[in-house]
């Protein structure tokens, strides 16, 4: 059953792949805002995997989409965690240090 849904990834065409992965590129180099930037790293995990799909063991295509997902959630607790301790002590950023 998981090699037939392997099979059918490794046939999937790569060019909107590619396309959706250069789209999520922008918003991760642009933007400072993590709630932005770190779907848009979750989403290239994702990709990734998939275009993997093609040239990797199932094993290794399976977790390099586990992985990112795993480390976005993480790196949004932090970054959670470090917005309130931040509103706790009065800091709210200057316009000068933003970017958007």
């Amino acid at each position: 059953m998981s090699d037939q849904i392997f099979a059918q990834l490794a046939v999937f065409p790569a060019a909107p792949l590619l396309v959706v992965l250069i789209l999520t590129i922008i918003p991760t180099m642009l933007v400072r805002n993590w709630r932005i930037t770190l779907p848009a790293l979750m989403i290239q995990y994702v990709l990734l995997g998939l275009l993997l799909a093609r040239v990797l063991p199932n094993v290794a295509v399976a977790v390099k989409p586990v992985v990112g997902i795993v480390a976005g959630l993480i790196l949004s607790i932090a970054a959670q965690r470090a917005d309130i301790d931040r509103s706790r002590r009065g800091h709210t950023g200057s316009t000068a240090q933003s970017r958007i």
